[in-house]
């Protein structure tokens, strides 16, 4: 168990061996909630997946924001909201929920980012397996944005085991990279 020092429990970020790891209140997280990558050209709609490492922790809920650039949003859905999908395949029975909004609160336009909480979909709670895709977003890239990558970034992330009991999480980022040639 490693324990934190005062200034260190102020929420530092730290990268170890390309990881980043957020060191809070307990001990240094070994959970993540990760962004993953895609690619795309600029007028596309891509595809991003956001996973879980839980290190043999059981998470039975996962809350965290993701920012984007106006370069490549995250898309709208037809109710107006984060057009992202809990992944049916995880858990059995209705697989996991997500409940997202776009940040900051109340934006329609200029959104810089989503604040998303994923759970067991119906009534029967269970732990999340290590490795699994929690959910996905479709990103819209505007026809007009340039070629480049865009940060997809993890923050204020944190879980509960099926308790309801907090843990430690931490968040790494994902990027869409957009680009007019061949991948």
């Amino acid at each position: 168990m490693i324990r934190c020092s005062w200034l260190t429990r102020q929420m530092l970020l730290v990268s170890l061996s390309g990881l980043a790891l957020l060191l809070g209140d307990e001990e240094v997280s070994a959970q993540v909630v990760q962004a993953g990558a895609t690619i795309g050209a600029p007028g596309d709609s891509v595809f991003f997946n956001v996973s879980l490492a839980t290190a043999s922790k059981e998470i039975a809920g996962v809350e965290h924001e993701i920012s984007f650039s106006p370069m490549a949003p995250i898309a709208t859905n037809a109710n107006g909201a984060p057009d992202c999908t809990g992944n049916p395949n995880v858990g059995g029975l209705g697989g996991l929920s997500v409940s997202s909004r776009f940040l900051p609160s109340g934006c329609s336009t200029n959104c810089t980012g989503i604040r998303a909480i994923v759970m067991p979909a119906g009534e029967n709670l269970f732990s999340i397996p290590d490795g699994s895709t929690l959910y996905s977003c479709r990103v819209t890239i505007p026809p007009s944005t340039p070629n480049g990558t865009y940060p997809l970034s993890v923050t204020n992330p944190a879980a509960s085991d099926p308790s309801g009991v907090r843990l430690g999480v931490a968040g790494t980022a994902g990027h869409v990279r957009v680009t007019t040639g061949c991948f």
